[in-house]
């Protein structure tokens, strides 16, 4: 194997080089290899390993720019971890390892802007590069990249004058309105993991939210199929709750109810993929509800929405389901609820595939109410998202319509998920839209523009 190796800038780096390999060595370092320049010509450094450094020796907390890789020994991951952040400087850091947990773990505690998994190369066009520390600020490539050219601004209020929309509970979260300090990082990974399902980036627990009838239910059984997003359902939906504690043989208490903690850990058995992935369903009214009973199971949590879901469920995202088309979603929802009818085919369900057989009746002002809950719930979840930080992966009902494939190749690269080998994504659900919808999205457009307030 043959390797080129560049040189310092500089006489003066070169030197800088010598005086950190020279100080190490006099602390006990021992020279494996390398250690000393390279002639007159030129500012060349032999490629240096060092090891046996003490952690008193310079060249440990400074940037070195020369070839020199000084190798220390720990004994525990937090040994590990307080050497590699005793320094001023965080651009970047690197971990080596089978374990993908260890991996993500040691990630997140590391004082850094990027860490490299298994690689030693960071730098992405598609995740922010930049150090912490004195190592800058600021952030090249990826969104973030594009944050910095951009204004911020705020908008605050009393918490007296909140106001939010009729029928939806906690629009502005516990608290007002809340905007945290968000640090993201990159994840990258490469090289043998004990998982044949990630990319890295992946997460433990993964939410579809939204409102009724964005083809919800249709991309859950697609996930499901791809054998490695979990077995997404809409556990945590309160009416069906009793009947699913049943079917998962939860004991009872004395008064006929369940103790949540039994119930939530039943849902992650039932939720989740070999790999551990867990996934489900929320629709808005639903988080508020889910939350209140997690913070009955965790009291030191009450209150931090994100916080209880983490607890919880471990590294949480969030997918957005919604549609461009409000009339169509306003009016398949009435459709729904008169029929009881809430997809064709599924897999596992535990309500509304049944129907209740009574014949649905054209009512203008009830999809007119639909299209303004719509409206309202969306908004919610969008505020519910920017109050806690989270950047959820939007997804709209007509690519899905068009394109499923496509749609479940982007939540997975979300999720930090990839296909298995020969694996075929394939729907459970089938397609409820008819002719009937189509005349009644045109009877309510026509009713909508007679009814337009005047002006």
């Amino acid at each position: 194997m043959t390797l080129e190796m560049g040189k310092p800038l500089a006489q003066a780096a070169r030197h800088r080089v010598t005086s950190l390999v020279a100080q190490a060595t006099d602390r006990g370092a021992t020279v494996l290899t390398g250690g000393s320049p390279v002639g007159d010509l030129g500012y060349f450094y032999r490629p240096t390993v060092l090891t046996d450094v003490p952690a008193d020796a310079e060249l440990t907390a400074e940037e070195i720019f020369g070839p020199v890789a000084p190798v220390t020994t720990f004994t525990t991951e937090d040994e590990a971890l307080h050497r590699a952040n005793d320094t001023a400087y965080g651009l970047a850091a690197y971990v080596f390892t089978r374990d993908l947990s260890r991996a993500v773990r040691v990630s997140e505690r590391l004082d850094v802007g990027m860490v490299g998994v298994n690689q030693g190369i960071v730098s992405n066009p598609a995740a922010p590069f930049g150090g912490v520390k004195q190592s800058g600020y600021g952030r090249e490539g990826g969104p973030e990249g594009i944050e910095e050219y951009l204004p911020s601004g705020a908008s605050v209020s009393r918490p007296e004058h909140r106001r939010q929309p009729a029928g939806v509970p906690g629009i502005f979260g516990r608290g007002g309105w809340q905007k945290g300090l968000r640090v993201g990082r990159a994840l990258w990974l490469a090289g043998p993991m004990e998982t044949s399902t990630g990319t890295g980036d992946s997460v433990e627990a993964y939410f579809v939210c939204g409102t009724p009838r964005t083809g919800s239910s249709l991309l859950l059984g697609l996930l499901e199929s791809t054998g490695v997003a979990g077995r997404p359902q809409a556990y945590f939906r309160a009416p069906d709750e009793p009947a699913w504690a049943e079917r998962w043989g939860i004991a009872r208490t004395d008064r006929g109810g369940f103790d949540y903690a039994d119930y939530v850990r039943a849902a992650l058995a039932a939720g989740r993929t070999d790999n551990g992935v867990f996934g489900a369903k929320l629709m808005w009214g639903t988080l508020d509800e889910v939350v209140d009973k997690l913070g009955v199971v965790h009291p030191d949590l009450a209150g931090d929405d994100l916080a209880l879901l983490h607890r919880t469920f471990g590294r949480t995202r969030f997918v957005f389901v919604r549609r461009d088309d409000v009339v169509a979603q306003a009016v398949s929802w009435l459709r729904a609820e008169q029929t009881g009818t809430w997809y064709l085919g599924g897999n596992g369900e535990i309500s509304g595939g049944g129907g209740t057989g009574r014949t649905p009746v054209f009512d203008a002002e009830a999809v007119h109410r639909f299209v303004e809950v719509i409206g309202e719930h969306n908004a919610a979840w969008e505020s519910w998202f920017a109050a806690v930080g989270a950047q959820p992966h939007v997804v709209r009902y007509e690519e899905l319509d068009d394109d499923s494939g496509a749609v479940v190749a982007g939540v997975l690269a979300f999720l930090g998920l990839a296909l298995l080998p020969g694996r075929v994504v394939t729907p459970y659900h089938r397609r409820q839209a008819d002719e009937l919808n189509r005349r009644w999205i045109a009877r309510y457009r026509a009713w909508a523009a007679d009814h337009r307030p005047a002006r």
